[in-house]
């Protein structure tokens, strides 16, 4: 079952949004929209990785993005695993309070 029972204070996504946004050089609408550009998809797939790792479940991030909640949990893991190509802007993103590696 995905339940999370952390009990932190968590960043709106909206928020997360918007610092990914500004980091990866996309629009809002792009990371929101189905799009499947290189840049576009990265940035949706790190979005993902940093709202679960703020404390978010699968479902409430794939309700965001309205995606599939398998969709989101892919992201995720594909960050996860190709971390080496994104560890220097979650590393960015750290400073701007939505956490790190």
């Amino acid at each position: 079952m995905n339940l999370r029972k952390d009990n932190k204070k968590k960043k709106p996504m909206q928020l997360m949004l918007d610092e990914i946004s500004g980091m990866m050089g996309v629009s809002q609408e792009m990371i929101l929209s189905r799009m499947i550009s290189r840049n576009i998809s990265d940035s949706r797939m790190l979005f993902c990785y940093m709202a679960y790792e703020e404390g978010y479940l699968f479902r409430e991030i794939a309700s965001f993005l309205k995606i599939s909640r398998c969709r989101a949990t892919t992201a995720y893991y594909d960050v996860r695993l190709r971390k080496e190509k994104f560890r220097p802007i979650i590393a960015r993103l750290a400073g701007c309070g939505t956490g790190g590696v």
